[in-house]
């Protein structure tokens, strides 16, 4: 009987809040994937992925930490990173700010699987 390999579901920003969350849903939900998480605060990356790791032992998931390089082979690219909304700002005014963050988060998760599919959490929404 062989296994079936887990599908590689990187989230991008999941040093943050909407990040871990993202990445605890997949294993709190019995998602069978390797979920990478990945954010330019390595540190923050390593803490989420260590809790989330810890609390998946009877989980069919696993967590880890994962470059941006790596994140950019997995099946499922799942950016939540973005510019937080100061007070009183209008979410318009983040549109500028998250075009420049998501340009450097595609620049750096290149080469992208061909066959990836990629989902983007932002603000604004509409």
């Amino acid at each position: 009987m062989t296994s079936t390999p887990k599908q590689k579901v990187a989230v991008i920003g999941g040093g943050g809040n909407v990040g871990a969350s993202t990445a605890f849903a997949l294993i709190a939900k019995g998602v069978p994937a390797e979920v990478l998480i990945v954010d330019l605060s390595e540190q923050a990356a390593l803490g989420q992925a260590l809790d989330i790791s810890d609390a998946s032992f009877t989980m069919p998931g696993t967590c880890r930490q994962a470059s941006f390089q790596e994140a950019g082979q997995a099946d499922v690219i799942i950016i939540t990173a973005g510019a937080r909304q100061k007070p009183n700002e209008p979410r318009s005014n983040l549109i500028d700010r998250n075009y420049t963050i998501i340009k450097s988060i595609m620049d750096s998760l290149q080469p992208i699987k061909s066959t990836s599919k990629i989902l983007l959490i932002s603000n604004p929404v509409d």
